[in-house]
């Protein structure tokens, strides 16, 4: 009788840790329609697009209106921002978003990582398009600073499909390990592996740009060339950090794999510190990074 007992008691037990393991696991849904695939011609049909990234300090090494008028130099038609603050008390409780936003004539969105000094701290995006949608989520972070991905939709005259624009800082620490988990939750939303606001997201024309806090040649970034590809030009000096005297390539721009683009220009002002007219140096603690791109295939 004990033998039954114990012999049931374990079916029982072994029965109910089953069944809480499926009802824990996700069934994705397959896409029924998404971006279809379309090939341009580099000369007459390929739509262009200008994308940029900038860590801004937000505006503690200058101000908000050298930092503006920085990001106006660039004349990108989307720019992503990182350690942006929002109506916190270092920065005298300006919504640095909507500032640039007044001052640029571009359209902008904010992602909040952490709550900082009576406001947020987190990244941002300017477009010269409406934003159609946006979505911030959150990155694995531990019990580091609350990392985030801010993902916006942007639809540009002259494009067959709406553009998701991202960006991200990541971890900073010396252990890639963080980094790498943030680097998978990237390629889960990616690819819809994460619930999102965003049609179809696996097929969508993406584009990945920030503060990665990490080199080309590092583990880290070797992960997210599963699904991106990075936007690079032959014999361009692609270091950003510090901006003085750039030892470490650290801010980039990626492309997703679902898609070809063209590089038709693009640059680094790591040189001089006199760059269209702005005193990068002394503007932030990066440099920027900008590339004119077309599209080859959708």
């Amino acid at each position: 009788m004990k033998i039954f007992t114990i012999g049931f008691l374990s079916l029982f037990v072994t029965a109910a840790l089953t069944a809480q393991t499926f009802a824990e696991v996700k069934v994705l849904t397959p896409e029924k329609g998404g971006t279809p695939n379309k090939v341009y011609d580099q000369k007459t049909t390929a739509p262009e697009l200008t994308v940029a990234t900038y860590n801004m300090a937000a505006g503690r090494v200058s101000n908000i209106q050298d930092v503006a008028a920085a990001i106006k130099s660039l004349d990108a038609d989307i720019i992503a921002l990182n350690e942006v603050d929002n109506k916190t008390g270092r920065s005298g409780n300006v919504d640095q978003i909507a500032e640039l936003s007044r001052v640029t004539g571009m359209h902008g969105a904010f992602g909040k990582a952490i709550d900082f000094d009576n406001g947020g701290y987190g990244v941002g995006i300017l477009s010269k398009y409406p934003i159609e949608k946006q979505q911030v989520f959150k990155l694995p972070s531990g019990d580091d600073e609350q990392r985030v991905l801010l993902v916006v939709e942007v639809k540009k005259p002259g494009f067959d499909a709406p553009i998701l624009f991202m960006t991200t800082h990541l971890s900073w620490q010396e252990d890639p390990a963080l980094r790498l988990q943030q680097i998978r939750e990237i390629e889960n939303i990616t690819i819809g592996n994460t619930d999102s606001s965003f049609n179809e997201i696996a097929s969508s024309i993406k584009i990945l740009a920030g503060d990665f806090n990490d080199v080309m040649t590092s583990t880290s970034l070797a992960e997210l060339q599963r699904y991106w590809n990075p936007l690079k030009s032959d014999n361009l000096d692609i270091r950003t950090w510090p901006a003085a005297n750039p030892a470490l390539d650290l801010d980039h721009i990626f492309v997703y794999r679902g898609q070809r683009w063209a590089v038709e220009n693009m640059e680094i002002p790591n040189k001089q510190a006199e760059w269209k007219q702005v005193n990068w140096p002394a503007t932030s603690d990066h440099v920027p990074v900008i590339a004119k791109i077309k599209l080859l295939e959708q």
